[in-house]
């Protein structure tokens, strides 16, 4: 599966498979010929679930107040304080408080994307065949 991924990635930036160059996570990297390479995941659609449910329950203390007490029930005005004073540290109490940790997933997708969640360099999510491509930098 890797070789389709990469020659899935190679048709999408119109280059040769030759040089993307990948590691042992899911990670592709392209030289650019400057100092800094561009790094790309190419994820099947099962994978790209799993990876933006992977970063939204990493990062469910930096949601919008509102969307967590919808999720949660407790006040926005608490979780606005709780998020100035804690930050991540309040990660694990509020999965603990979500109703539906599966609803609250894909309510976040359904609202922002998975490119949202993948993407740091863009927030885009490009469907190239049975693949999706994002850039991470």
């Amino acid at each position: 599966m890797k070789t389709d991924k990469i020659n899935t990635l190679a048709k999408y930036l119109n280059m040769n498979a030759d040089k993307i160059k990948t590691d042992k996570s899911d990670s592709f990297y392209i030289n650019t010929g400057d100092l800094s390479d561009h790094e790309y995941f190419v994820l099947t659609d099962k994978e790209a679930d799993q990876k933006a449910e992977e970063y939204i329950k990493e990062s469910v203390w930096a949601f919008v107040p509102s969307f967590i007490s919808s999720q949660t029930g407790i006040s926005e005005d608490i979780i606005k304080t709780l998020q100035k004073e804690h930050c991540e540290n309040i990660n694990d109490m509020l999965i603990a408080s979500v109703k539906d940790i599966k609803k609250f997933v894909n309510d976040a997708i359904a609202s922002d994307g998975r490119g949202h969640f993948i993407s740091v360099y863009d927030g885009h999510e490009q469907e190239e065949g049975e693949f999706y491509i994002y850039r991470m930098n």
